[in-house]
């Protein structure tokens, strides 16, 4: 019953370390950027490629496009280069109207918000950390002695953490962050997993 949770939904980004079923209420860290950012996020996205997406209809095909489209990139540079070189990334949305538009490199542009706030031309999110930050952090602040057992029970919960991609870039950017002899290990909670059963249940 010891890991850390991940959680990002709606509006809201947490990392929760638990140790047998408890939380480390010193450790949790919080970050008020979530879905309707990232949302937000590929509005702008959209806008900047020419296309007009403003009101709150169009903010709900820009929701869909991101949910249905986006990944998160496990080498962000990489990932924009082939976006440039070839059509390997691009995929059509048909808009309600019958209109196709291309969506191309906006597929991990979006979601790389969650590693680089700061990509949301929002003062308030030019500090901010990025979850991989926001994990070492919050499990750093627990006993020395619980660090390779949080590294290595990294859990992910919620919207945001259904991209697909979305655990081996966390995986990755953990594990530059630590000696090479920690063990980092992030899970989906796909099977809604009980080992923090009350943490999960209660923000279902």
């Amino acid at each position: 019953c010891t890991g850390v949770v991940l959680d990002s939904g709606h509006g809201l980004t947490t990392t929760t370390p638990i140790y047998e079923g408890c939380v480390f209420a010193h450790a949790v860290n919080k970050m008020n950027f979530a879905g309707d950012e990232l949302t937000q996020y590929m509005m702008q996205l959209l806008n900047d490629k020419g296309y007009s997406f403003t009101t709150s209809a169009e903010r709900e095909i820009a929701r869909d496009i991101k949910e249905k489209l986006c990944y998160t990139a496990f080498d962000f540079d990489a990932d924009i280069s082939e976006s440039k070189r070839d059509q390997l990334i691009e995929r059509p949305y048909e808009l309600p109207d019958g209109q196709i538009i291309d969506i191309n490199e906006e597929r991990f542009k979006c979601a790389e918000v969650m590693f680089a706030p700061h990509l949301l031309r929002n003062d308030d999110y030019k500090t901010c950390e990025g979850v991989h930050q926001m994990m070492h952090d919050s499990i750093l602040k627990c006993p020395d002695q619980l660090h390779a057992e949080l590294f290595e029970n990294i859990v992910l919960n919620g919207g945001n953490s259904m991209f697909r991609g979305m655990d081996d870039r966390l995986n990755h950017e953990i594990q530059k962050m630590v000696p090479k002899s920690m063990r980092v290990n992030v899970m989906r909670n796909t099977a809604k997993r009980t080992l923090m059963s009350g943490y999960l249940r209660d923000n279902e």
